[in-house]
């Protein structure tokens, strides 16, 4: 199966992040049903390197140079979802903790509400990134014919499905996508099933 790119992410969501036209035309950004997300980190011109031994967490941007870090110890489809994240942080130009929460902003207000101001806003900037994420590697389009692929495998319809084969689907699902059950079962949510 192959995919143009102008033809599975809506104009808004290209709009909004990539500011270049060229990009609706692009094919081969999706092999059979996974997303490579590495094309899109180069067409945003950033660098990807893996994480030395002992880095903490599963990923992060540095905006001064350009470059997503991942975790080394990380499996492949937690890798994916992470340069995915990292990339939207690069893209909605969120600058680390806090960015954009000016000290001068907050100085009139006490230690304790400096830090439930700021906790909330990197927040909404993790919950930002995540669906960035979610949308760039499952595509509303490439979800919906991966999971009919597997139905009609099947012999099913995804309309009417039992539990068991509906967690059959969200993992079929998951594994042709490259991306983690947990996130296909929230991305399968967000887009209506």
């Amino acid at each position: 199966m192959s995919y143009k790119i102008g033809e599975v992410y809506s104009r808004g969501f290209l709009d909004k992040y990539f500011h270049d036209d060229s990009i609706y035309n692009l094919k081969h950004w999706i092999k059979q049903y996974e997303v490579d997300i590495y094309k899109f980190v180069e067409f945003a011109n950033l660098r990807i390197q893996i994480s030395e031994e002992g880095f903490n967490k599963s990923g992060e941007y540095n905006s001064s140079t350009k470059t997503i870090t991942v975790n080394q110890n990380e499996p492949v489809f937690r890798e994916r979802f992470t340069i995915a994240h990292e990339l939207g942080h690069a893209l909605l130009q969120h600058k680390g903790d806090s960015s954009g929460i000016s000290n001068r902003l907050l100085s009139p207000y006490g230690q304790e509400t400096q830090e439930i101001v700021k906790k909330i806003f990197n927040d909404r900037n993790e919950v930002d990134a995540n669906n960035f994420a979610a949308e760039i590697l499952m595509p509303k389009k490439v979800v919906d014919d991966a999971l009919h692929s597997i139905a009609k495998q099947k012999n099913w319809d995804v309309n009417n499905v039992d539990w068991r084969q509906s967690d059959e689907l969200v993992m079929g699902t998951a594994m042709l996508m490259n991306v983690s059950a947990q996130s296909m079962r929230f991305r399968l949510q967000n887009i209506g099933y």
